[in-house]
């Protein structure tokens, strides 16, 4: 029985190609891409046919993208407070992941 040839893309909802790989002699690819801008996608393989078998396309997968930056909180403490005019005051600040 043939076994499918060709090459497979991974697509996105605007058409954008991410992978293109040739499929190997049992009709299987792996390859890998790299994420984009953070969101959410949805994405299909796309095969391109050959001489024994038509083009065909996968159920959609939906897979999201975080940010590679991560969230902050940040804290501000002044001592004293309140304060009197003229008074030194000292601010302290902490900066950590949320």
């Amino acid at each position: 029985m043939p076994v499918p040839s060709g090459s497979v893309s991974i697509v996105d909802q605007n058409n954008n190609v991410l992978l293109t790989e040739t499929l190997d002699s049992s009709g299987n690819a792996t390859g890998t891409f790299t994420a984009g801008a953070p969101g959410t996608y949805t994405v299909t393989a796309e095969y391109s046919g050959d001489s024994n078998f038509n083009a065909g396309s996968s159920q959609p997968i939906t897979f999201v993208v975080n940010s590679a930056k991560q969230n902050v909180t940040v804290n501000l403490s002044l001592d004293p407070n309140p304060a009197n005019q003229g008074d030194s005051i000292t601010a302290a600040v902490n900066v950590a992941a949320a």
